[in-house]
Parts: structure tokens; C-alpha cells; sequence
């Protein structure tokens, strides 16, 4: 009998050490898993104001007088092809 609680208590203390483990093993999966959404926002982010940007700089050259007087090549290119 002391043997069988001598086992039983080895096999509990090995099953206590085992979901110690992977308790840590979830805790560290849920600091990546954060740190993981927070660089994927950040990235989103600067996606977004990079496209802001190209819209700008492409309002812009829409409305300079470069574009508006090249309009002309560009239609007969269109219809000439290159």
C-alpha cells in the first residue's frame, strides 16, 4: 500500500510539473499572440497612411498643369496604343 501511494504521488507531482509547464508554455503563447496583434495594427496602420499618401500625391499630380497638358498624348496614346 505505501507503495502504490508512493508511485501515486510521484505520478501526481509528475502531472503537477506537467501542467506547470505547459501553463507556461499558454502564457508565452499568449505574450506572442499579443505582441503578434499589435505589430499586425501597427502594419495596418502605416498601410493605411501610406495609401492616404499615394492618394494625395496622386490628387496633386492630377491637378497640375503637367497633367493637364499632356492629357492630349495621353488620350492619343490610348487610341494608338505604344
Amino acid at each position: 500500500l505505501t507503495s502504490q501511494n508512493a508511485n501515486l504521488n510521484e505520478e501526481k507531482e509528475q502531472q503537477t510539473t506537467q501542467l506547470q509547464n505547459k501553463a507556461e508554455q499558454i502564457a508565452n503563447l499568449q505574450t506572442q499572440q499579443t505582441q503578434l496583434q499589435t505589430e499586425h495594427e501597427t502594419r495596418v496602420q502605416e498601410l493605411n497612411t501610406q495609401m492616404d499618401l499615394i492618394v494625395e500625391d496622386l490628387a496633386s499630380i492630377k491637378e497640375c498643369k503637367c497633367w493637364i497638358y499632356t492629357k492630349p498624348i495621353r488620350d492619343l496614346k490610348k487610341i494608338f496604343g505604344e
